[in-house]
């Protein structure tokens, strides 16, 4: 019983995590207008273009209903009396009270997949899936495929960007993944998407799709951290 509780924590917290990073990364985006003249540059706090040697993370909530979407429900839960020196996993402190939150009966846990980042012989880069594992029940498994397949890119398309926006409202989306065969295109393509999302849409030489409320996507890059090398989040 002591281990089923454990894990029914973790999993509430694991939501919690996903629902907070999803919304930072909308919050930390703010969409603006963009002015009119010369194409944007390649880098810029709205946008990141994902770079040869880098590997992308998504992380997908496993729901039990499809009709939920990707999107965790949460349930605010009754904080402990005891606990108003420290706040415990899945809560967040605000002044003096302590908010817990706890997932909605229909998460079943997360699926993790990474793809990589590969350059191309005439430029530019090609992302390809590396693995899955799905965090469910206790357990951890392998998956072949992901449960949202994100970059079914055409093969043309050899400049890959993250667009972020903010959403006006629940039925607008938080980011979508850019690309094209040319880096002006990939410009040109962003800036009629921010000013216009209805605009996300796939051609000849452009591809554009958004990526599904409730999925997290991070691109990382391999850091020296305390002279050990690991992942870091970009």
């Amino acid at each position: 019983m002591a281990g089923l509780i454990r894990q029914v924590r973790g999993l509430a917290t694991l939501a919690v995590c996903v629902v907070v990073a999803a919304f930072s990364l909308s919050c930390a985006h703010p969409r603006v207008t963009p002015p009119g003249g010369p194409a944007p540059p390649s880098a810029s706090p709205y946008w990141i273009d994902l770079q040869a040697g880098w590997r992308v993370r998504v992380v997908t909530p496993i729901l039990k209903y499809k009709s939920e979407s990707y999107v965790v429900k949460t349930s605010p839960a009754p904080a402990s009396e005891s606990g108003q020196g420290s706040t415990k996993p899945g809560s967040a402190r605000n002044g003096s009270a302590v908010l817990s939150l706890s997932a909605g009966p229909g998460f079943l846990g997360i699926e993790v997949s990474r793809y990589a980042v590969v350059r191309r012989r005439r430029g530019g880069v090609r992302v390809t899936f590396l693995s899955a594992t799905l965090h469910q029940q206790r357990k951890i498994k392998r998956a072949h495929h992901p449960i949202k397949p994100l970059f079914l890119l055409p093969p043309q398309d050899r400049w890959v960007r993250i667009l972020h926006l903010i959403r006006f409202s629940r039925a607008d989306h938080d980011s979508a993944i850019l690309a094209a065969s040319r880096r002006e295109l990939l410009d040109a393509l962003t800036l009629r998407v921010r000013s216009d999302p209805s605009a996300c849409k796939s051609g000849p030489l452009t591809f554009c799709a958004w990526v599904p409320l409730g999925i997290a996507v991070i691109p990382q890059a391999r850091r020296r951290v305390n002279g050990k090398a690991e992942w870091v989040s970009m």
